[in-house]
């Protein structure tokens, strides 16, 4: 195996990766990785690489590696996509009941009218969340703003309360704890209450307590263990997400639950 030319460390075998070489801003060497379409290439082939082959090689090495993630992504994109449908199907097939309802009746109904606005407003508040926890939009919102989203989805809702006050969230964890706060929802089946807390050395806690509250063992487990995409279904694929934005955001995420009561700690 070649090793980095600069002589700073000798020892230092190059890196084929999406980093770059691995002595990073402390290589003087002129041997660098720069980016090319296949991934990352050396700068120098002949001085690092050797023979073409070999170059051939790692850039179909690489590629492959490129089109695994790709197959993820899609998993990752069909599940989520069939949870939001899942999601919206409730509010929405009311809206469409209402109007049958009026269709019968040939007169604007009152209680048909009430049920449209009451499943229509649900169903658009559940779609500002979807947008915020699993769009770009959520990386660029304050977390007043989702705050905000997910109190309004609630009261659109009826079922749960949520106590979320200005507790000092770098906003780089907004989008993790609106995801946070969206999983302990699925632990309530009956309702109850949702309560967002943080501690002075940062850990994020999202407390869930109602009736026989609790999360299913294969939405725990996809939080707690490491779990192949292929293994997920539209009910886990949640669960999965916000397990890998908390790695993402540079923490962990636990999971611990008691007789009705359910905790999200993020640190």
């Amino acid at each position: 195996m070649p090793v980095c030319k600069c002589g700073k460390n000798p020892g230092a075998k190059e890196g084929f990766n999406t980093s770059g070489c691995n002595l990073g801003g402390d290589c003087s060497c002129p041997v660098r990785f720069v980016p090319n379409i296949a991934g990352r290439y050396c700068a120098n082939r002949a001085l690092l690489w050797g023979s073409g082959a070999d170059l051939l090689n790692r850039i179909l090495g690489d590629t492959r590696y490129m089109e695994q993630d790709r197959a993820v992504e899609l998993i990752l994109i069909e599940l989520i996509s069939s949870r939001i449908c899942h999601d919206l199907v409730g509010p929405v097939g009311a809206v469409n009941a209402g109007a049958e309802l009026m269709g019968e009746a040939g007169v604007a109904d009152d209680e048909a009218l009430a049920l449209m606005r009451k499943s229509g407003l649900e169903a658009a508040r559940r779609l500002q969340l979807f947008r915020l926890a699993f769009g770009r939009a959520g990386n660029s919102v304050d977390t007043k703003s989702m705050r905000d989203a997910v109190a309004q989805s609630f009261e659109a809702e009826g079922k749960v309360t949520l106590q979320w006050d200005e507790i000092g969230i770098d906003p780089a964890h907004g989008r993790l704890v609106l995801n946070m706060v969206m999983l302990a929802r699925e632990a309530l089946p009956f309702g109850g209450d949702i309560r967002v807390t943080r501690e002075s050395e940062g850990r994020i806690t999202v407390n869930a307590v109602g009736k026989r509250a609790a999360f299913r063992p294969d939405i725990e487990n996809v939080m707690k263990n490491e779990v192949s995409p292929e293994e997920l279904d539209p009910r886990t694929v949640h669960g999965f997400f916000l397990r890998n934005l908390a790695h993402r955001t540079g923490g962990a995420l636990s999971v611990l639950q008691d007789d009705g009561n359910v905790a999200l700690i993020y640190d």
